[in-house]
């Protein structure tokens, strides 16, 4: 019986395989109006612009100059690492029971939601985060902070919640981390503080306003947040990194309501951090009805998520045609 388990559970993942390398070309070939193209555009034709950026985007710039590719090649390169760490990492993870009900969720939450702020756009912080999740679920400690430098390697936000996770996890009792959360928000702060960051992610360079704390993504955070309490019992598989996530998820949710108006370019990086921090541990409950409760929280949360993510992109690229340039 468990291998017929293990038999199903891997076709399944071999049948996602052409919707993943479809998706690659799709990603690499997207629409050149996007936001930040023309910046990795740019940095990859003048050096000049390079100081400042993760060794990561450096390497891989200089092995495609060297074989000879162009930008296109640099998007697959990233979509390639991004897409297929994550979906591997969350399909590893929480198929251990033998369903791939859950994987399927994710990838319906992802393709919905996060795709468009990672993926399309953010796309260091894609790669960054993907390796994170792989840190996180990595059986052994050596190998967690490898993979957590990797991360910090593609990008450099990827620092606050691999340094969260590692704080909580080796926590091992619900009420000491509940007890160490402002010890560990303090600690995070007077990090940001002293880092460059602090300067070039305040209000008065960026000159943006914050989303709010009670706007439509700073809700669907509370609301992830929320659920997972309701359901804390009710982890059981890696619940320690799960809930190390979520303790993680939760300092980064202050955080977000602390610096939001003074660092609202900031608290918008947070957000997506946290909203993918606070959306991974669903993935991992098991109880009595959960599966019908899971689908409906994953098309209103991915839906809710859509529509606010894809408002502030120009109308002019979200039609398939403009968007997909294949």
């Amino acid at each position: 019986m468990k291998s017929l388990r293990v038999y199903k559970k891997n076709i399944i993942f071999i049948l996602t395989l052409p919707l993943i390398f479809l998706l690659t070309l799709f990603i690499a070939n997207r629409n050149p109006a996007l936001p930040d193209y023309t910046m990795y555009l740019g940095i990859f034709n003048n050096a000049d612009f390079r100081s400042g950026i993760e060794i990561s985007y450096l390497l891989i710039v200089r092995a495609v100059h060297f074989l000879n590719g162009d930008i296109i090649d640099v998007m697959f390169i990233y979509a390639a690492l991004g897409v297929v760490t994550k979906f591997f990492i969350i399909f590893k993870t929480s198929s251990n029971d033998g369903s791939c009900y859950y994987y399927t969720m994710f990838i319906i939450m992802y393709f919905l939601s996060f795709i468009f702020v990672w993926e399309y756009i953010q796309i260091r912080a894609a790669v960054g985060i993907s390796f994170f999740l792989v840190g996180v679920f990595s059986k052994k400690s050596k190998n967690k902070i490898l993979f957590f430098i990797i991360s910090c390697a593609f990008h450099y936000s990827m620092a606050l919640p691999s340094a969260l996770f590692l704080s909580f996890f080796y926590i091992n009792k619900i009420k000491y981390k509940i007890i160490c959360i402002p010890f560990v928000l303090m600690c995070a702060a007077a990090m940001f503080y002293l880092t460059p960051f602090a300067k070039s992610y305040s209000a008065n360079n960026y000159m943006i306003d914050g989303k709010g704390i009670f706007s439509t993504q700073y809700c669907l955070v509370y609301l992830n947040l929320l659920i997972i309490f309701f359901f804390r019992k009710r982890i059981t598989l890696a619940s320690k990194e799960v809930l190390s996530l979520y303790f993680g998820a939760i300092t980064i949710a202050i955080m977000m309501i602390v610096f939001n108006r003074g660092f609202p370019a900031f608290t918008d990086r947070l957000m997506d951090i946290a909203t993918l921090m606070s959306v991974i541990p669903l993935f991992y409950i098991r109880n009595n009805g959960y599966k019908f409760f899971l689908f409906f929280y994953v098309i209103f949360f991915g839906l809710m998520r859509y529509r606010v993510v894809t408002s502030g992109l120009d109308p002019t690229v979200m039609n398939f045609d403009s968007f997909f340039s294949l």
